[in-house]
């Protein structure tokens, strides 16, 4: 978002503006994704962008450019040390991918990464990783295919070399702890989630969200409060559910009779996703998000139906073979659980 070879600091996000656009990227362990947003008679601006972001990146790059957007990230570091699930998620991933060279790793790096990241390391990553012939081009809307592949091949030209796979190097990062550990006594159990768009998925968001209802929360004698969230739900990923309590055993086992029979107010979950549905309709990234779980669960030919079928989807309660596939996630016996308190009440050192 800084600079190019052939644009200033500045002249992308003007440009785009100017051509009624605007655009995002967001990184994970094994790609980068630029999203853009253009109107379709500008998308040669657009074209010429992104050539100039895949081929002439290093050529641009300076001292000023490089400190700014070494701050940004250093905000970004600070701002998740200071939340308690971002903390968490953290350390449920460590614990999780221990083995793997890159997945156990903080996708940000440590602020030592940061701090001593230099413009060679970026241009080295640029010049292998940034090129033309490593992208996938997702493309909808009003766009005229012929001249879109044409443009394509002009601007980005093209190449068969073999992708190696790199070399990772096995960073270790406890001896460099950025985040300070909780004192709060907290159960934390990590299920497979479902896989996105399933009705498994859907019964299992509605648990999630019974579970932090005073209905719930009152079933459970030692717990104060119950926190719960999903990770990465595209790829599966999982499912979280964060007690504090003073108890571990006694809310292990409690947790084991709610999930025999789950308090859930349909009634109440299904006026929520009424209400959210409503309003995912009135932007643009909120009825990507309906139509993606239209794509999901419904044949082609039924698709032109899909607001209403996302607004009345949970009218009907679900049936006692949808609630089986459901459960069989929340299987205690293959979760993670981790114990974050002052003894091993649950087996294993405190983390």
């Amino acid at each position: 978002f800084e600079s190019t070879q052939h644009l200033d600091n500045g002249e992308v996000d003007r440009l785009l503006r100017l051509a009624g656009g605007r655009s995002t990227a967001s990184t994970t362990w094994d790609r980068i994704v630029i999203s853009d947003t253009i109107a379709s008679s500008n998308i040669n601006t657009l074209l010429y962008i992104e050539a100039e972001r895949a081929q002439f990146l290093c050529d641009g790059i300076n001292v000023d450019d490089l400190e700014n957007q070494r701050a940004v990230i250093a905000q970004e570091l600070l701002s998740m040390s200071v939340r308690t699930n971002g903390v968490l998620a953290d350390r449920l991933r460590q614990r999780s991918f221990a083995s793997h060279p890159a997945i156990s790793k903080e996708v940000m790096g440590q602020i030592y990464d940061l701090e001593s990241a230099t413009k060679e390391d970026i241009c080295q990553f640029a010049n292998r990783w940034l090129q033309p012939h490593h992208s996938t081009w997702v493309v909808s809307g009003d766009v005229d295919v012929k001249m879109l592949v044409n443009s394509l091949n002009q601007l980005f030209p093209s190449q068969t070399e073999t992708i190696q796979v790199p070399v990772i190097s096995g960073v270790q990062n406890e001896g460099h702890r950025w985040f300070e550990q909780s004192r709060d006594d907290r159960l934390t159990i990590v299920f497979s989630a479902p896989p996105s768009g399933s009705v498994s998925a859907a019964l299992s968001d509605a648990m999630l969200y019974s579970l932090t209802q005073p209905a719930s929360v009152e079933f459970f004698s030692h717990v104060e409060t119950i926190q719960t969230w999903s990770e990465n739900r595209r790829y599966g990923g999982w499912m979280v559910v964060s007690f504090h309590t003073n108890s571990a055993e006694l809310t292990l086992t409690e947790f084991q009779t709610w999930l025999a029979d789950p308090i859930v107010n349909w009634g109440q979950w299904n006026h929520r996703q009424r209400y959210l549905t409503a309003k995912h309709q009135l932007t643009n990234d909120g009825r990507v998000a309906l139509m993606r779980s239209c794509t999901f669960a419904l044949e082609p030919s039924q698709r032109s139906n899909c607001f209403e079928w996302n607004l009345n989807r949970f009218d009907m309660e679900p049936s006692d073979m949808d609630w089986s596939l459901a459960l069989q996630f929340w299987d205690l016996s293959e979760a993670s659980i981790l114990w974050q308190g002052s003894d091993d009440a649950v087996g294993g050192e405190p983390w």
